[in-house]
Formats: C-alpha cells, sequence, structure tokens
C-alpha cells in the first residue's frame, strides 16, 4: 500500500490511507469539532453517528434523533394528513397491508 501512495504521490495525484469508521469516528478533530455524535438509541443502545454537517458560528447543533422504526408514524400520517379513519387503518393491519 505504501508503495501506490509513493506512486501517486510522485506523479503529483493526492492518495492517502483511508480510515475505517472506528478509527476516523476517534480521531480527535472529529470529536472535537462535534464531527461525531452519540447518544442512546431506542432498539440499538448506545451509539455514535455522524453530527450534524454545517457549523454556524455559536447556533447550536440540531439534536440528532433516531430514525423512525418501520411502520412507527405510520398510523399517524394515514389519519392526520391524508385523512383515514381508525377503522380503514384498522382494515389496512387486518389485511397486513400496514403494520
Amino acid at each position: 500500500p505504501s508503495s501506490r501512495r509513493a506512486r501517486c504521490t510522485s506523479s503529483r495525484v493526492p492518495a492517502s490511507p483511508v480510515n475505517h469508521f472506528d478509527r476516523a469516528f476517534s480521531e480527535p478533530p472529529a470529536i472535537q469539532n462535534n464531527a461525531v455524535v452519540a447518544f442512546d438509541h431506542p432498539v440499538a443502545g448506545h451509539i455514535k453517528v455522524t453530527g450534524y454537517p454545517v457549523k454556524m458560528g455559536n447556533h447550536p447543533e440540531p439534536i440528532s434523533l433516531p430514525a423512525p422504526e418501520l411502520g412507527q408514524h405510520t398510523q399517524e400520517i394515514l389519519q392526520s394528513i391524508l385523512g383515514y379513519s381508525v377503522e380503514q387503518v384498522d382494515a389496512l393491519k387486518k389485511q397486513k397491508i400496514i403494520i
């Protein structure tokens, strides 16, 4: 690998090693710049994820939330946005169209 990098460098082609996520997430600059944030996921437990990529001076960064579980908001969306009744949603569940 280092000979490949040397050949690239001698040919003026930028090249560098690629970090694995674990190593990249533990680099001091990543931690200091909040490029990595940790939070407790309801299913996966304590995890590290990439932080918000845009830094706006002294403004606080948005709080990271876990992705919704499969079907977590289905009933809410069907009823509040699409106007489905409770009975219609229940029928879809009974037919295993939604969970």
